[in-house]
């Protein structure tokens, strides 16, 4: 899972954040750990930056959401997304309402196994 503990004498293997920025919003979630996220976990981070918003900053980045999972599962479909991956969504007929994908290091949005 994103943030799990990872040895003080080495940097995480994988790291990176969705953030909601623009409209006097500055929101994010990161992750930090040794093993690619998987499709689920990146989706699950996004369902924790969504939380952190208000009702009108998640409507205002209601398309630009959609549009991140969809990129996060065509990812997972494609092997993943290795860094430097700076991806940005803006809202519509905005010009700085929006929600970006940072993988700084290593990768990303891998399939993962379903746990049983």
């Amino acid at each position: 899972m994103p943030n799990e503990a990872v040895s003080r004498d080495e940097p995480p293997n994988h790291r990176g954040r969705v953030q909601a920025q623009g409209g006097k919003t500055e929101k994010s979630v990161d992750w930090h750990q040794d093993e690619p996220p998987t499709e689920a976990q990146m989706l699950e981070l996004v369902a924790e930056l969504e939380a952190k918003l208000t009702p009108k900053e998640r409507d205002d980045r209601e398309e630009p959401l959609a549009r991140l999972r969809r990129l996060i599962h065509d990812a997972a479909l494609a092997g993943g997304v290795d860094a430097p991956c700076f991806k940005s969504y803006v809202k519509k007929g905005s010009r700085d309402v929006r929600i970006d994908l940072e993988v700084i290091k290593g990768r990303a949005c891998v399939l993962g196994t379903v746990a049983s």
